[in-house]
């Protein structure tokens, strides 16, 4: 329990520290990555590491935690892109997306 719970704090740790960068970078006040934010890039991750070559849909996510179409399109924002293909809307990391996941998880590990 203790690895784990190390692991959640690092992990929130990196979350909150590329949250102040952007904050800098944009000097605007959107600079959180809130939690549905943070599912969506893990989503991504744990969909391209299982070798997937077709992108991951909006809908999948939306199934699997039993959330609003809307609130995860509203939620990808910069850092995830929403794109329509055929009936289904797919979404894949903008640049500026890779770059906070490659930051958060290189702490992580």
């Amino acid at each position: 329990v203790k690895l784990n719970a190390e692991k959640v704090q690092t992990y929130l740790s990196a979350v909150w520290q590329e949250a102040q960068d952007r904050k800098e970078r944009t000097k605007g006040p959107i600079s959180e990555l809130n939690t549905i934010q943070q599912l969506i890039l893990v989503e991504l991750v744990l969909h391209q590491s299982k070798g997937n070559e077709e992108p991951i849909t909006l809908n999948e996510i939306r199934t699997k935690y039993d959330l609003p179409a809307w609130l995860i399109s509203k939620n990808c924002l910069a850092l995830v892109k929403s794109e329509r293909l055929g009936r289904t809307n797919t979404l894949s990391l903008t640049a500026e997306g890779a770059e906070a996941l490659s930051k958060i998880f290189n702490v992580v590990g």
